[in-house]
């Protein structure tokens, strides 16, 4: 059971749907509920099963075969393609975790606190 099926279950709860006693909502109730909703979902997937059927042709010919293999192929080289653009992507040079290129208004240097704009919340050691 997937988490988007709890929700629904749980969804369905608050509306009302499953039963009006929500006040008390107990581990058999829950299994029951859950259940019933297992009933329901496999009802309706039973139903799309039976009209995807209906529609899909039983074999296919060696041309709508080639058909397809030829449109897999071409988007299997189309993805290749993309990854390699990702790959070949310059990545840029980063010291103490900061882009050389970016001017930072607080700096790190020798025993300077801080960066990336933050000031320190210590007080001044002379107080």
């Amino acid at each position: 059971m997937k988490l988007e099926e709890w929700a629904i279950i749980m969804h369905r709860l608050k509306t009302g749907e499953y039963r009006p006693g929500y006040e008390r909502l107990k581990l058999p109730e829950l299994c029951d509920i859950f259940q019933q909703y297992e009933g329901e979902r496999a009802a309706v997937r039973e139903g799309n099963w039976t009209e995807l059927k209906k529609h899909a042709p039983d074999r296919l010919s060696d041309d709508q075969l080639d058909a397809l293999y030829h449109n897999y192929k071409k988007r299997r080289a189309e993805e290749n393609k993309e990854l390699q653009k990702a790959k070949d992507i310059k990545r840029v040079a980063v010291k103490n975790g900061r882009w050389e290129h970016i001017p930072y208004p607080n700096p790190l240097g020798d025993g300077e606190e801080g960066g990336h704009g933050v000031q320190s919340i210590r007080p001044p050691e002379g107080e």
